[in-house]
């Protein structure tokens, strides 16, 4: 499933695939933001800007529910 999903995020325009900033593996970039990385095999952690937290955080769910950054997290 991971190299499935690892082709279909790279096909995405701008997209591309390079060492990850957080961890000793490959992530997904896009226009020098590092966008998404795999944590462990078929999870991929997506990268949202702390505006983009903020606001999910705040919105009423509609399905999946954000979890705010643990506290000294890069984002937090």
């Amino acid at each position: 499933m991971a190299d499935r999903l690892r082709r279909a995020v790279c096909q995405v325009a701008g997209v591309m695939e390079s060492e990850s900033a957080f961890k000793d593996d490959l992530a997904f970039w896009v226009n020098g933001t590092e966008i998404a990385h795999f944590e462990g095999k078929n999870a991929l952690d997506i990268r949202l800007t702390r505006t983009q937290i903020a606001a999910a955080v705040h919105r009423p769910s509609q399905g999946a529910t954000p979890v705010p950054p643990p506290a000294g997290n890069d984002l937090a």
